[in-house]
């Protein structure tokens, strides 16, 4: 036998029903943090000791002149196998600086308590005069205690990649083997990139990418389950333009991050588009000869597949013109720029075909 719980909200209250596997109601109760705002939840989940965990938010609206703008608190709820509430906390900015977006979507933890993710307002005084007008509202990801209280928190504020603000939004978070977190969903700056972010079980990040199709195409990722290896499946959507139909979007990467095996062998700031460096080569595919062009010296090395490194060669700043060593055979290979001065590098696929 098994049961299910299923959950949404009925005009201002947040519901719960309680549903046998031969598809009985068994229970249905509502909740309500206030009797003044939108209550309604997000998340649920059936715990080992048939407790149900739920993560919702309270939409609390604000306005600046002819101006509308909602506020959506963080909720989270811990209820007995009847629907008795047990916990009921709420993150506002008395307690907390309160969520713009995100609610309370929370999960039971293998290092004990919780795991939570919203966005941070970034100015905590007291409401409204919280609202950030600018948009300054960086998603999070957050352990609680079993008493809904927090240990650690990693924010994702805006950072400039190539002169423009970048804003991370995470759509889901994973536990991973490890006992870490796997954060997804996009960045959004000059363009729109499918993101993923990895933690250790402290909240620290270990790597943090920034992923796309092609350098037309916005890109999203919603969906990520890890594989045996260590790696990840991802799946997400794709679109041209904002009106634009989507495409679903599949992509499978290693245990670093990676798409192509190495791709962070010797590049500490892989991945961070705010230390990628300016680098091209041209032309690709090549018969071996080819261009490359930087703003800095440094050194260009040529790993095969295998994460065997084949040749290196300085170089100085602009255009260098390379020929690949007899002893490489014509195949796909990766192309590593260095720079000597700034410490930035960027990893480009070479194609050789004489």
């Amino acid at each position: 036998m098994w049961e299910r719980d299923a959950l949404g909200k009925n005009k201002a209250w947040g519901y719960v029903q309680h549903i046998s596997s031969t598809g009985q109601l068994l229970w249905m109760h509502t909740y309500r943090r206030d009797t003044i705002n939108e209550n309604r939840f997000t998340s649920i989940e059936s715990l080992p000791n048939h407790n149900i965990l739920i993560g919702g938010e309270v939409i609390i609206p604000a306005n600046r002149g002819n101006y509308g703008f909602h506020f959506h608190h963080p909720w989270m709820l811990l209820l007995d196998s009847s629907g008795t509430v047990l916990k009921d906390t709420m993150y506002s900015n008395h307690y907390y600086p309160g969520a713009y977006i995100g609610g309370g979507n929370i999960f039971s933890d293998k290092n004990g308590g919780y795991f939570h993710w919203g966005n941070k307002d970034s100015t905590p005084t007291p409401y409204p005069q919280s609202i950030d007008w600018n948009g300054n509202y960086p998603s999070y990801l957050a352990h609680l205690d079993t008493n809904f209280i927090m240990d650690w928190r990693c924010s994702y504020p805006n950072i400039n990649i190539k002169g423009y603000s970048s804003i991370a939004g995470i759509y889901q978070c994973i536990q991973t083997k490890d006992s870490g977190y796997l954060a997804m969903g996009y960045r959004e700056g000059v363009a729109v990139n499918g993101w993923l972010c990895k933690l250790n079980k402290f909240g620290k990040v270990i790597w943090d990418h920034i992923y796309f199709k092609d350098s037309t195409q916005e890109g999203y990722i919603a969906e990520a389950k890890e594989r045996p290896n260590g790696g990840f499946v991802c799946v997400g959507w794709t679109k041209a333009c904002p009106k634009c139909t989507q495409d679903i979007w599949l992509l499978s990467i290693d245990s670093n991050g990676c798409e192509l095996p190495i791709c962070n062998i010797g590049l500490s700031v892989y991945g961070n588009p705010a230390q990628e460096a300016e680098f091209s080569l041209f032309p690709n595919p090549n018969n071996g000869r080819f261009t490359v062009n930087c703003p800095e010296p440094g050194v260009i090395s040529i790993w095969n597949l295998q994460a065997q490194q084949l040749h290196s060669i300085p170089i100085h700043s602009g255009k260098s013109s390379l020929e690949l060593p007899g002893s490489i055979t014509p195949g796909i290979y990766l192309c590593k720029y260095q720079s000597s001065t700034s410490g930035k590098g960027k990893t480009l696929r070479l194609l050789f075909q004489p």
